[in-house]
């Protein structure tokens, strides 16, 4: 039994729905015997009762329903020992703000929503929760990543690479010494280590990965594209100094080798999961739960929800489309009973 409403009324139940909605309201002497006018329109009142009684009316059971699936995933987390540490949260966070755009546009959507950094944390914490809780459920397999590689071929073509080492100096001077060095067959790599100013690749030996001709400035691409394996450059000019480069090897414009892109396929297909996987969890929980709502029109307002609404979002909009919550409704979950009692 999850005890949603408290016994003293409207009071209490008022309150929690205004802790809910994140308003930082001061209510004086609000009660429900409430005749104290808040407001008036051309000499009429409108009772704190009035007003408390809208509220609840219109967003008492959505946000009564978010308090109860928190109390759900936090009671399950608890029972399987799942915990969520700072870290959690803060990838969370940061996921939030991809979602939104940037931090600063989840900083004005938040503004919007009258919540703060503080009550983002809260509600992160509880969806980091949820997400430990439907992991388990998603598996991928080999099968999966290799029809996905296929499907989206084009996402992961390239054009022609080259792997290659790169020395930055900051003077002609240099380079052309270091240049000498090489002649007289000094190591590339532990040149670079030991004399290169490229703050980038100077601890890898000047290492610079697979890169692309649009990777470096014009200057710098257009040598490394025209030497072959194992050649190296000249000291040449270039955007913050002088360079050498030498290439290691080349690749033609194609296909990602799969080995590459497999554990980005991997993540991608379990986000895309994961947010249809939320939904079915929830709503399996939920109809699990035996919930008490002491107020028969919160009661009502809820069993309606439970059979459509989808379950809330860390902050709205952001995170999980209705049509996700639609495809698990049809899934087969609609037609089991609810276990509510409205007392």
């Amino acid at each position: 039994m999850v005890p949603i409403a408290d016994e003293s009324g409207c009071r209490a139940l008022t309150a929690g729905v205004f802790v809910a909605l994140g308003l930082s309201l001061t209510l004086a002497g609000v009660g429900c015997s409430g005749g104290r006018a808040i407001a008036r329109v051309n000499g009429k009142p409108v009772t704190e009762t009035q007003w408390m009684e809208a509220m609840i009316r219109e967003y008492g059971p959505s946000e009564l329903l978010g308090l109860i699936d928190e109390v759900i995933i936090r009671q399950e987390a608890t029972r399987l020992g799942i915990k969520a540490d700072e870290q959690d949260v803060r990838a969370k966070i940061d996921e939030l703000a991809s979602l939104a755009g940037s931090r600063d546009e989840l900083g004005k959507r938040l503004e919007q929503l009258h919540m703060t950094m503080d009550d983002l944390g809260k509600r992160a914490e509880v969806l980091v929760l949820l997400d430990k809780l439907v992991r388990s459920r998603i598996k991928v397999d080999d099968a999966q990543i290799v029809a996905y590689y296929r499907q989206h071929a084009r996402e992961f073509t390239h054009e022609p690479r080259v792997r290659a080492r790169i020395m930055l100096f900051a003077s002609k001077e240099n380079a052309e010494a270091v240049a000498e060095a090489l002649k007289a067959g000094g190591d590339f790599a532990g040149l670079a280590k030991e004399l290169s100013e490229d703050p980038g690749t100077k601890s890898d030996g000047g290492d610079t990965g697979w890169v692309e001709e649009h990777d470096y400035a014009p200057a710098i691409s257009k040598v490394l594209f025209a030497l072959k394996p194992g050649q190296t450059s000249l000291p040449f000019q270039g955007p913050d100094g002088w360079y050498i480069v030498r290439v290691e090897a080349t690749r033609p414009a194609g296909l990602v080798p799969l080995a590459e892109v497999r554990e980005q396929i991997e993540r991608r297909l379990i986000q895309e999961r994961m947010m249809s996987e939320r939904a079915h969890w929830l709503i399996e929980q939920r109809r699990k739960a035996v919930l008490v709502i002491k107020d028969r029109r919160l009661a009502e307002g809820v069993r309606d929800l439970l059979t459509k609404a989808p379950p809330p979002n860390p902050v709205p909009g952001l995170m999980m489309p209705d049509s996700l919550f639609m495809d698990a409704l049809q899934a087969g979950l609609r037609g089991k009973p609810l276990s509510l009692e409205a007392l």
